[in-house]
């Protein structure tokens, strides 16, 4: 069966810390047909050569700045894949993630079914001071949309991600993709691992208590403008 193309899209912004681990984690994949777009959210130009070393083996899109869900946006109208994916700057695949996860996608699977939605188990961690890695945690979530990969249908029906949230574009994109009830098979293997740093937004609380709320009050509204039509 021949294997669909999967277009990877990364939001960048000052991200050459981690890119480069990001990156090849991406190549490291036993799996032929990958695009790899990086959106450019208006980085500093100092910040892009490490970026441009990888040559046409990566799609790098510049827009002025507005946040990773615009930068999101961008990278799925342009991406040509029949399957789109995510993966922030600072975070890493598993080898062979798309290995377990495709099967689940074309119905080459064992449960000769198709879904729209396939996603793996996630390793949340840390690099601690001793420059050792540290597994704080592993789940299913949602909101780590880095572990899963997604059918293009899933935009045309649930949308894109809303572009003025700068926090919680991800609780609230997940919601719609709920909402939808959209076809979802969870499958037992890591397929990501998610950095905690000082650096990254979900490290603060209150953003994302915020970006909850926010979250949940766009849910109330969408649940009240269905009831009125």
């Amino acid at each position: 069966m021949e294997q669909p193309l999967v277009s990877v899209i990364i939001p960048y912004y000052k991200g050459e810390k981690y890119i480069t681990e990001t990156l090849e984690s991406l190549f490291k994949q036993n799996y032929p047909n990958l695009e790899v777009i990086v959106v450019n959210d208006e980085s500093p130009e100092e910040t892009l050569s490490v970026l441009r070393a990888y040559g046409d083996k990566i799609k790098i899109i510049t827009q002025k700045n507005q946040g990773q869900a615009a930068a999101r946006n961008t990278g799925i109208k342009l991406a040509k894949g029949s399957v789109i994916a995510f993966t922030d700057q600072d975070d890493i695949w598993v080898e062979n993630s798309l290995k377990n996860m495709i099967p689940f996608i074309t119905g080459n699977n064992e449960e000769k079914k198709e879904y729209d939605v396939v996603r793996g188990m996630t390793h949340v961690f840390r690099i601690n001071e001793n420059g050792e890695t540290v597994v704080i945690e592993t789940l299913h979530h949602p909101i780590l949309i880095g572990a899963a990969i997604y059918k293009r249908k899933v935009f045309d029906v649930a949308g894109f991600f809303e572009p003025n949230m700068r926090i919680g574009e991800d609780f609230d994109w997940n919601a719609k993709v709920r909402e939808c009830k959209l076809e979802e098979k969870r499958i037992p293997d890591v397929t990501f691992w998610y950095r905690r740093h000082d650096n990254n937004q979900s490290s603060q609380k209150d953003f994302i208590k915020i970006g909850q709320f926010d979250s949940i009050r766009k849910k109330l509204a969408r649940a009240r403008s269905t009831t009125l039509e």
